[in-house]
């Protein structure tokens, strides 16, 4: 759970999230390795295409009302798919995705989220 340092707009963590990902092919259940605002990083056991558009589901805890959490839907485009070992072709795969449509509400409720885990 650290901070990302980079050029990006908005901050960014290293956390685990639950992550449903939907293509045209069929869903996987997988969890985020970073998060933010405008994006994530998850692995995943197939290729994908860049500038795929892809369907998301994350689970958000919130610590304000006694651990519930907090089902967000939202779209994407992968913007990276590189192999998690550099001579893997069959293996895991890092996916870089951009979040395209996020409610305003989501992106108040993972950026709240988001600084609760950076105060920590």
């Amino acid at each position: 759970m650290t901070l990302e340092s980079e050029r990006r707009k908005s901050p960014r963590i290293k956390h685990g999230l639950p992550l449903k990902i939907s293509d045209n092919e069929m869903d996987f259940i997988t969890q985020t390795q970073d998060i933010g605002v405008n994006g994530a990083l998850f692995c995943l056991k197939k290729a994908v295409p860049l500038m795929s558009r892809l369907a998301m589901t994350l689970l958000v805890p919130s610590y304000m009302k006694k651990r519930t959490t907090r089902k967000i839907l939202c779209n994407g485009v992968v913007v990276r798919c590189e192999p998690l070992h550099a001579k893997d072709t069959a293996g895991e795969y890092n996916i870089a995705v951009y979040f395209t449509a996020l409610k305003d509400s989501d992106r108040k409720t993972l950026m709240k989220y988001v600084h609760q885990v950076i105060g920590k």
